[in-house]
């Protein structure tokens, strides 16, 4: 708990504890709970400061070294990362890592099953991506192993767990897949979003049928005539075709993007009802009344999973949304690596 004197959180572990998530958060296991407690106590710990850190935390040690971009710990003792033992980590603003120095940069990231970042512009940077989460209106939340060579520690290989923002362009082209911001010729624009809003299509239709709606408008393009857009008081953008769209069976005027999600929107106070028809759970995560559930997960043909969450849920007086949410992820270790075990 916080102090009088409003002191961030303090998590207390035992040096045993302390070791095993130390280990999780390095290998990409620990929940995001567990990170965060870590981080609570080893930053005071690089920023100098191990009086502020909680037990066992005081016994760690900062290592005085000339890399600027990193910090580096010295353990009471030896944990083992990957079935390799090591005294020393890296703490960086986007990983903790492990300082190697019996294996090859080769050697660990063909054990892990990395790939270079980029074979010409960083081959001292290997990485293999765990798990993609949604963050903002615009890209994902990514978990990678990564494994490199630092010009500081010569003959050491740095390897851990790292966390990232990436956008969807990036991570759809990491997966093999071309993003496009049209329609491509001969694509009905109103079946292709009753497919996309009704969570049958997949992450990269998802994509395109955002910025198609997005961009259609004002585009030249004659599937596309009469739209119309704005932007509500609330800052949500909206979109209107010249006449009603079927999704879902129900006629859809209007079209509203909330964050990174594209909705339509349906008359009446009809979020419950939807929710019945759809076997959709309570969704306690918004201010407003929804609902949200799992409607499909196929693992693609590349082997990332792609979650579809069905979402119901009142809007403003009167009106309802309804769409679905598209998920991109890839989970090696453990079921729900980056799930908040809180």
């Amino acid at each position: 708990m916080a102090d009088e004197e409003g002191e961030a959180l303090r998590y207390e572990f035992t040096a045993e504890q302390a070791q095993q998530v130390l280990t999780a958060a390095i290998e990409c296991r620990a929940s995001t709970h567990a990170q965060l407690a870590l981080s609570t106590n080893v930053w005071p710990v690089v920023l100098g400061d191990s009086s502020r850190a909680g037990s066992p935390f005081e016994a760690w040690t900062e290592v005085k070294q000339p890399n600027s971009s990193l910090h580096e710990i010295e353990l009471p003792v030896p944990i083992t990362v990957f079935g390799h033992e090591t005294q020393r980590i890296a703490v960086l603003s986007e990983a903790t890592m492990a300082i190697l120095e019996r294996i090859s940069l080769e050697d660990i990231s063909s054990q892990l099953d990395m790939k270079p970042l980029s074979a010409t512009d960083a081959p001292h940077i290997h990485l293999r991506e765990l798990s993609l989460r949604n963050s903002g209106d615009d890209g994902f939340y990514v978990r990678s192993l990564t494994a490199s060579r630092i010009a500081s520690h010569p003959g050491a290989v740095l390897v851990g767990c790292e966390e990232r923002y990436g956008t969807r362009t990036e991570q759809l082209r990491r997966r093999g897949k071309e993003p496009d911001t049209a329609f491509a010729p001969g694509v009905d624009i109103n079946k292709e979003l009753d497919a996309v809003l009704t969570c049958k299509a997949d992450a990269l239709r998802n994509y395109t049928a955002g910025w198609a709606v997005l961009m259609g408008p004002l585009s030249t393009d004659p599937r596309f005539k009469g739209w119309k857009s704005g932007e509500d008081d609330e800052g949500n953008r909206w979109w209107t075709p010249p006449a009603p769209i079927a999704i879902a069976g129900m006629p859809v005027s209007r079209f509203v993007k909330l964050g990174q999600t594209l909705y339509a929107e349906l008359d009446g106070d009809i979020a419950p009802a939807l929710a019945e028809r759809w076997d959709l759970p309570p969704y306690d995560g918004w201010d407003d009344v929804a609902f949200v559930g799992f409607y499909d997960t196929d693992a693609a043909a590349d082997g990332w999973l792609e979650d579809r969450a069905r979402i119901a849920r009142a809007f403003r007086p009167g009106k309802t949304l309804h769409g679905c949410e598209y998920q991109q992820n890839r989970q090696e270790f453990g079921k729900t690596p980056d799930d908040d075990d809180a």
